[in-house]
């Protein structure tokens, strides 16, 4: 594979990877942000007699992969992999499927989907409550706040790091928390985790169980989808419970791909 050390090179990898979004959103929103002239960030590719056919991305200690076709390197991805103690590989399904006697014995694998957002515009809801644009002094509690869910204690075990990396996205505008306070206790929280121009990538989402019945989701879905229609962003998400992911789909809201990552097992 060939690392890309110029710019040109890595616009054509952006011009590559955009019709396919939905399959490697995150790869694309962290290269159109951040790109190669960042000391944590490094892109490779390869190409055929077509062009440019499959693309990796080293961000810290994880990859984001991406190829139209089934025949891609694994070799030299196991390399990259090896030289850089990659803690996470998040790719396509298909892709992650073609790494199981790779990867089977020392990495766990987690799938999920990718949804496009429908427009809640035409949605009217009397009685929701008050959502906040939090800031970065809010970023410990909602970490707190997350942690107390199985689901997010799993996919971000340490605390501390957590609210760190929320508060990087809301310092650098890589990404916004938006809050639902209950006499200044903090009971809900969404998040986009990653935004370029016209692309917003949400996660997050946390409601205190005794504070589900009070439509916490639909106020903050509400509040969320307003703001992106105002900046003109298209909002997509990725969810990997199946019963989350029907609900979901019911009420309009795209599946595009599915995608997931293989995370390294401790010890």
């Amino acid at each position: 594979m060939k690392k890309v050390t110029d710019k040109a090179t890595e616009a054509r990898i952006l011009d590559y990877i955009r019709p396919h979004l939905g399959e490697c959103i995150y790869l694309y929103i962290d290269v159109s942000v951040y790109g190669i002239d960042s000391p944590f960030l490094d892109l490779w590719y390869d190409e055929d007699e077509d062009g440019i056919c499959f693309v990796v991305m080293r961000y810290h200690d994880s990859l984001q992969i991406y190829s139209h076709k089934d025949d891609w390197d694994k070799g030299a991805l196991m390399d990259i992999i090896r030289e850089y103690d990659i803690q996470a590989v998040n790719a396509k399904g298909s892709m992650l499927d073609a790494l199981d006697e790779e990867l089977g014995d020392s990495y766990e694998k987690r799938t999920g989907w990718i949804l496009k957002g429908k427009s809640m515009a035409d949605l009217k809801v009397d009685g929701l409550m008050e959502v906040e644009v939090a800031g970065v002094e809010d970023t410990e509690e909602i970490a707190e706040l997350m942690q107390s869910h199985q689901h997010w204690k799993k996919m971000y075990p340490n605390k501390e790091k957590l609210a760190g990396q929320l508060a990087e996205r809301i310092e650098s505008g890589m990404g916004r928390s938006l809050v639902i306070r209950d006499k200044g206790r903090i009971v809900a929280h969404d998040a986009t985790f990653a935004e370029t121009d016209d692309i917003a990538m949400g996660s997050g989402l946390i409601v205190l169980d005794e504070y589900v019945d009070r439509m916490c989701n639909v106020a903050l879905a509400v509040a969320m989808d307003k703001m992106m229609r105002e900046e003109g962003k298209e909002k997509y998400f990725h969810l990997s419970d199946p019963h989350r992911m029907k609900a979901f789909k019911k009420i309009g809201n795209t599946v595009v791909a599915e995608t997931g990552k293989w995370m390294k097992k401790n010890g």
